[in-house]
């Protein structure tokens, strides 16, 4: 091997250690459960330790039934914020409303939503000026017939310029979702 290329091999070394070692560590902030049925729903929050531009705060999320672990999901954002409500029971499903993401728990399986999967929600959010991750919250989800209808509201009441609440609505059980205007 060249003295060149034993340079290059232990350069790119470093730089893999130091970037392993950089990467983002974080640290529990909060930790809530709740029971909601035969399952027990748990929260764990975790600020990032790399605070810059900004902290970033790491969402998990699992369920315990029958004695087992489930995953539910996590998400990472600069919110601090976690569910708002106490996740509730809509029919056969269990519903958990976090900051920003909206949780369905089945029998067998776990649906999750976002604004961004809504079908044209970017150029929603773009053309109104929304950080729908941070200007609005989860407030509550419902189901009439086969529709289900999700709502958002601001955070800022104040202001003037952004719809105080957005709905979005599924009619296929969670394979997609429109912004109901």
């Amino acid at each position: 091997m060249s003295f060149k290329s034993s340079l290059t091999h232990i350069i790119t070394t470093i730089i893999a250690v130091v970037l392993v070692g950089c990467g983002p560590q974080y640290q529990q902030v909060s930790y809530k459960s709740w029971v909601v049925g035969n399952c027990k729903i748990h929260e764990k929050i975790s600020k990032s330790a790399l605070t810059w531009p900004d902290p970033t705060f790491l969402r998990n999320y699992w369920f315990e039934r029958d004695g087992d672990n489930f995953n539910i999901g996590s998400y990472e954002n600069e919110s601090s914020v976690g569910v708002k409500n106490a996740p509730f029971a809509v029919e056969e499903y269990i519903v958990i409303l976090t900051s920003s993401h909206v949780f369905r728990i089945g029998q067998k399986n776990v649906n999750e939503f976002s604004p961004s999967m809504a079908i044209q929600s970017h150029n929603f959010f773009e053309k109104n000026r929304i950080n729908v991750h941070y200007d609005y919250t989860a407030e509550s989800v419902d189901k009439v017939d086969s529709i289900w209808k999700l709502t958002y509201v601001l955070n800022n009441t104040e202001s003037e310029d952004l719809p105080k609440v957005i709905h979005f609505v599924t009619k296929d059980n969670w394979q997609s979702f429109q912004i109901d205007k």
